[in-house]
């Protein structure tokens, strides 16, 4: 359970971690269209940033995204696996679960990356920092979604944290 969090929409720190720069090269030479999709992050080169990876799916008949796929680190961030349930599920609290709706809306409905940074503290005392950006994502059939690419202040093999 989410205790109290905060987000600022493109950050720097977002822009500049190198995980997050990395990807964002990825995204650049691979998408179709400005948005990826599961054939292409399917890919090696992919690979090593599935940890790091959140897929929702739009439900438009209850404008909410369902988390299709949930990455191990960001699993560790959150405390839990939030794959199948809906945004409006995870028990973020009122404004804070409009504004991931909202924002991930302008990600699939803009074509556009955002970048955000913020911190958030869950059941525990301390707060973890994360960084990500959300990219365009259409399912297969054609659904519409975000794929988030997440860090935190965590260590991991590819020598990154946030």
């Amino acid at each position: 359970m989410v205790k109290s969090s905060f987000m600022d929409i493109g950050c720097n720190k977002a822009k500049t971690n190198e995980v997050l720069a990395a990807f964002g090269k990825l995204v650049e030479n691979n998408a179709t269209d400005g948005a990826l999709d599961f054939n292409t992050i399917s890919t090696q080169p992919f690979m090593p940033y599935w940890k790091y990876i959140i897929l929702y799916r739009y439900l438009p008949n209850e404008d909410d995204f369902i988390v299709t796929m949930f990455g191990v680190q960001v699993g560790e961030l959150h405390g839990e696996d939030w794959t199948g349930k809906k945004i409006s599920e995870l028990g973020i609290g009122g404004e804070a679960t409009k504004e991931m709706i909202k924002l991930n809306r302008m990600a699939m409905n803009d074509g556009k990356i955002i970048y955000a940074s913020g911190a958030v503290n869950f059941d525990k005392d301390e707060y973890r920092t994360w960084h990500q950006m959300k990219v365009p994502f259409k399912h297969q059939g054609g659904a519409s979604g975000v794929l988030v690419c997440m860090v935190s202040n965590w260590k991991d093999d590819l020598g990154e944290g946030a």
